[in-house]
């Protein structure tokens, strides 16, 4: 009883377990059991910043922001205004922007409503419930809320950046307690960084599943699953351009044969008649 009052400096768990963080895996299926593309833009753009909700849902059509690979958007928080980098949901990004109901109004609201009020920005609690929903499509037994993305998305950096890029990219205070969380998270491959180092592994291993293709034809930024230039129909990769290549060969024999089958079928009516 007399010693009660002495503080510990160890703090209560958090309630953040490694097995309820959302992987790259889940966040594909959140996209696929999207149904338009809003929907899809909001989970990749939430997955890809893990910024808090409120950052999220006051973002602007005009706080979208081009840059040399992809594109960037402002969001101001607790710690003053700051702009996070867009690489893999600049896809569905893209596709969204192009059909806002506002069309390129910068002072719209960027997750708008869908039911004819353009200028009206969706709620938190609306987008925790269609989260839910999506989640339930999608086969994702995960906890399933807004700041989930974060703490995830977090977790998930916490093999890719330092804690002070940490700080600045989540828009915690330098010299925050906060990164160290997300570091034991991860569980940080020390390992795999320090062999990466010496060269024995390839520095492109462990590439982010959802990094997006660029097309090398007219530079679009197109989806990591797609197999076609969203813009200029190019093929992406290699097995897709043989494929059809392949194709082509089957349908120009097909055709060939077509045509020699309707000459002699001519001839042979000619003798007839």
């Amino acid at each position: 009883k007399k010693v009660r009052w002495i503080r510990t400096t160890k703090k209560r768990g958090n309630g953040k377990l490694p097995e309820h963080m959302l992987t790259e895996d889940d966040v594909e299926k959140l996209i696929g059991a999207a149904r338009n593309p809003r929907n899809r833009a909001m989970i990749s753009v939430m997955w890809e910043t893990g910024t808090r909700p409120g950052e999220f849902l006051d973002a602007k059509v005009g706080d979208i922001e081009e840059r040399k690979h992809g594109k960037k958007v402002m969001v101001d928080g607790k710690t003053g205004p700051r702009r996070l980098p867009l690489v893999s949901s600049v896809p569905h990004l893209n596709a969204w922007i192009s059909q806002h109901p506002a069309g390129g109004d910068p002072r719209a609201p960027l997750w708008c409503r869908l039911d004819g009020h353009p200028r009206e920005r969706i709620d938190y609690d609306y987008f925790r419930k269609l989260l839910r929903e999506i989640a339930e499509r999608a086969g994702v037994g995960k906890p399933m809320r807004p700041y989930q993305f974060r703490h995830s998305r977090a977790t998930y950096l916490a093999n890719w950046l330092t804690e002070a890029q940490m700080c600045e990219y989540f828009g915690w205070v330098q010299g925050s307690d906060r990164p160290r969380t997300y570091v034991h998270l991860s569980g940080r491959d020390i390992d795999l960084a320090y062999d990466r180092m010496h060269g024995f592994v390839p520095r492109d291993e462990g590439r982010p599943k959802l990094s997006p293709r660029e097309c090398p034809r007219c530079g679009e930024m197109n989806g990591a699953r797609g197999k076609f230039c969203y813009r200029c129909g190019l093929p992406l990769d290699f097995e897709t351009a043989v494929r059809i290549q392949e194709d082509e060969k089957i349908a120009g024999a097909l055709y060939d044969e077509g045509v020699e089958a309707s000459g002699n079928i001519r001839r042979l009516v000619e003798r007839m008649v």
